[in-house]
């Protein structure tokens, strides 16, 4: 028969034609519990790919979580039914705008969220019919502007959050009358000023956040009827000076932020009627000048935050109005000197922190008035010498920091004043000498961190008349040995750093009378000799820290008694064996390390009693052969602990050990000679039993005759196809 080519065209067209109806569907919005997970009255998980809400939402749904689909738009009653919905999440999915009536029948939403979509238009009634929807968030989004009175009808409205939006001037015309609105969530926009009565609308205002924003305006009535401000952010935004008479309206403001502003001074009355204010932070300002009644009228401040300001001395007139204050930082690269009263009238000063400041020198009277004055810091300055003579007056200090400063000596009785002092701290300091008598009267110390100095010796002397000692530091310095019972006076300690020292050995008195250690971490240090019984009297130690050491030997013997012991590191250390009975006893041990280190094989039956023991940690190693080693199952690769009722074991569990005696076994519990081979991609556990078979690991469930990724669902049907080869025989 001759092909009629006009005919045989229409026919390859029509062919085309059909076969592509075959293959496609009409986009339907999919059943909620076939793309999500429904469960009790949450829907969550749902698929990334769905395009449209999906359809028959449970009733009962309480929380519903859309987050990170392909949602673009949202259907007229897509919502419609769920009367007791409370939350809703679309954040991360593609909505570039809301339309009207987009969430009507959801009278009981008290949570939206549609934080980093595209959304750029809202219209007035984007959110109708929201009468209990008390906190929404649209947190980067590409929101501009907002239509007036926009959220106007949420009657319940608590917390709204437009930050980092596009918006450039605070919506007021839109939140106007939210009678309930309390929080109201700004920062990083592009509002540049606060204009009169901004928030004269919204009296029931509680907190503004305004951080970085580029504003560098705030007019005289800004906060006109914000009576009830409670909180206001500006931190980071342009401001250069204090909009004084603006802040005189916020009559219940109580926390100030203001750091990282470009104020550089501070006037008389900067913050005069902020009678209620109890914090204010004014970190990183670039102030250079405090005047002597600029904190005038703060009646009530605890708080006052000046670190990384520019001033050169402390502004002692200006802090003793000050008379409520508890909590000051004060750091300035220009202040080098504490001169007598220089915190003059600052009684009930608590918390003083000077860190970072290049002082050089501290008056005897520095201190005099902080008679309340609980902890000081002063680390990070130039003082090479403890000031002991202005610690008179600080009876009630307890802790006192002197971190990374060039001191280099203790004297004796640097302290006896501080007969409160419960911490002291000269981590990374230059210290390389201490006196027989530099820690005398502190009889209520619990911490002290003499860490990553330059002393060359346990300062045996020195820390024993410390008996209510807990914490102690003598990590990465130039001790080499530590002598026997260089501790036993501390009969309080229960944590003790002795990480990164050359020390080499310990012996069986090393420790003794640490009756209460809990914490002992000898962490890369150059030990390679432990003595049988070195452990021996720490019946409470919980914490045990050998990594990074030069063992090579680990001794059962290390650990008799420390029923307590719940982590152990062993860890990068050049073991090369292990006997089996070696953690016997160690009933409470919880997390072993052993990674990195020289061993090729374990011992069978290594984890038999350890009943808690929840994480075992062997990877890298140099185990030899593919499959696991005893003790373990899974490969040498990825090797995991056999159950502790099992020697040796083929899968988790007590119900997969091997037989008595056996070294390895399969899952069909038959002892074999020799390790099993694994699969290769096979997950953890597959191994072949000796006729060659492949074994699956426990739960596996292997499907056969499939091709690998072909979805039968995805197919066209038979009939499909055979009508369209019946058509194609006619048109030919």
């Amino acid at each position: 028969m001759k092909l009629n080519l006009a005919a045989g065209g229409r026919a390859f067209i029509l062919l085309g034609v059909l076969l592509a109806c075959t293959s496609m569907k009409p986009v339907y919005a999919e059943d909620a519990c076939t793309v999500c997970i429904c469960q009790n009255s949450f829907v969550s998980n749902c698929s990334s790919t769905i395009t449209t809400v999906p359809t028959n939402i449970p009733s009962n749904t309480v929380a519903l979580d859309l987050s990170g689909t392909s949602i673009a738009d949202i259907a007229p009653n897509a919502f419609a039914g769920l009367t007791i919905l409370q939350s809703l999440d679309l954040s991360f999915t593609l909505l570039k705008s809301i339309p009207d009536n987009a969430f009507a029948g959801l009278p009981s939403l008290q949570f939206l969220y549609l934080d980093y979509c595209p959304i750029a238009t809202v219209t007035v009634n984007s959110f109708a019919g929201l009468t209990s929807l008390q906190h929404i968030r649209l947190v980067n989004t590409s929101i501009a502007s907002l239509p007036d009175n926009a959220f106007t009808s949420l009657t319940s409205l608590n917390t709204i959050d437009l930050s980092l939006t596009l918006l450039t001037a605070i919506p007021s015309n839109a939140v106007n009358g939210l009678t309930s609105l309390q929080s109201l969530y700004l920062g990083f926009t592009l509002i540049s000023s606060i204009p009169d009565n901004a928030l004269a609308g919204i009296s029931s205002l509680q907190y503004l956040d305004l951080n970085s924003c580029p504003i560098n305006a705030i007019t005289d009535s800004a906060f006109t009827g914000a009576s009830q401000l409670v909180s206001l952010d500006v931190s980071y935004t342009e401001l250069t000076a204090i909009p004084t008479t603006a802040f005189a309206a916020l009559t219940s403001l109580q926390y100030l932020y203001m750091s990282n502003a470009k104020v550089a001074s501070l006037p008389d009355l900067s913050f005069n009627g902020l009678t209620t204010l109890l914090y204010l932070d004014l970190d990183s300002c670039p102030i250079t000048t405090i005047s002597s009644n600029a904190f005038g009228g703060l009646s009530s401040l605890q708080s006052l935050h000046l670190s990384s300001i520019l001033v050169t001395g402390i502004p002692t007139a200006s802090l003793a109005l000050v008379r409520t204050l508890e909590f000051l930082t004060l750091r300035s690269p220009q202040i080098t000197d504490l001169p007598d009263n220089a915190f003059d009238g600052l009684s009930s000063l608590t918390y003083l922190d000077l860190d970072g400041s290049p002082i050089t020198n501290v008056a005897n009277n520095a201190f005099a008035s902080l008679t309340q004055l609980q902890s000081l810091h002063l680390s990070s300055t130039q003082l090479t010498a403890v000031p002991s003579g202005s610690f008179t007056v600080l009876a009630a200090l307890q802790a006192l920091f002197f971190d990374n400063t060039p001191i280099t000596s203790i004297s004796d009785n640097a302290f006896n004043s501080l007969v409160n002092l419960l911490s002291l701290s000269f981590y990374n300091s230059s210290v390389n000498s201490v006196s027989d008598a530099a820690f005398a009267g502190l009889t209520l110390l619990e911490y002290l961190d003499l860490g990553s100095t330059q002393i060359n010796a346990v300062p045996v002397t020195q820390i024993s008349g410390l008996t209510s000692l807990e914490t102690l530091y003598l990590d990465n310095t130039l001790i080499n040995t530590v002598p026997d019972n260089a501790f036993s006076a501390l009969v309080d300690l229960e944590n003790l750093y002795l990480d990164y020292l050359a020390i080499t050995s310990v012996s069986d008195t090393t420790f003794g009378g640490l009756i209460e250690l809990e914490l002992l971490s000898l962490y890369n240090t150059s030990l390679s000799a432990i003595s049988s019984n070195a452990f021996a009297g720490l019946k409470e130690l919980t914490y045990l820290d050998l990594g990074y050491t030069q063992i090579t030997t680990v001794t059962a013997s290390w650990f008799t008694g420390l029923v307590d012991l719940e982590t152990l590191y062993l860890d990068s250390t050049p073991i090369a064996t292990l006997d089996a009975n070696v953690f016997n006893g160690l009933q409470s041990l919880s997390s072993l390390y052993l990674s990195s280190t020289k061993l090729t094989t374990l011992p069978p039956g290594l984890f038999v009693g350890l009943n808690n023991l929840t994480f075992v940690s062997l990877v890298p190693n140099e185990f030899v052969g593919a499959a696991a080693p005893p003790s373990t199952f899974g490969t040498a690769e990825d090797p995991l602990p056999c159950d502790p009722a099992c020697a040796t074991c083929y899968d988790a569990g007590s119900t997969s050990c091997c037989d008595a005696n056996c070294l390895y076994c399969d899952t069909n519990n038959l002892c074999l000679t020799s390790p099993p081979s694994v699969v290769p991609g096979a997950s953890s556990g597959a191994v072949v039993a000796p006729s060659g078979s492949i074994v699956a690991p426990s739960g596996a469930n292997i499907a056969g005759n499939s091709a690998p990724g072909l979805n039968a669902a995805a197919l066209p049907s038979l009939a499909a196809l055979g009508a369209v080869a019946a058509m194609f025989a006619l048109l030919v």
